[in-house]
């Protein structure tokens, strides 16, 4: 992986799963009852659910977009993630078992030896 594109692909890739924990914490608390009332108040909870859903969404293209280039793979690609986190935490699955086409090519030991003979 290009190294300038490492540490971005990293930071977007974390705050990414960071967000969609804080989603997920939310919907749960939402629906979160004692004696048949709700726990939380319905307001702050929408609000956080969208603000943490937008960034989520700007995290995970700014990651993923990253994460692809610094890859060597199609830029194209993380743009299914538009979908919703199920797909986009599909798509970081794929996009890691991808070969990386950056990555140092060495020559065998057997054929090293060759050359330096």
């Amino acid at each position: 992986m290009k190294a300038r594109h490492r540490t971005k692909a990293i930071v977007g890739v974390g705050l990414w799963f960071a967000l969609l924990l804080v989603y997920v914490a939310v919907v749960i608390a939402s629906r979160l009852t004692r004696d048949g009332e709700r726990f939380f108040r319905p307001g702050p909870l929408i609000i956080i659910a969208i603000l943490t859903g937008l960034a989520q969404y700007v995290c995970y293209f700014w990651g993923g977009h990253h994460l692809t280039k610094g890859r060597g793979q199609s830029g194209g690609f993380f743009l299914l993630g538009a979908l919703g986190p199920p797909a986009q935490f599909i798509v970081f699955i794929v996009i890691l078992s991808l070969p990386d086409h950056h990555e140092p090519h060495t020559l065998p030991r057997s054929r090293a030896r060759k050359r330096n003979d």
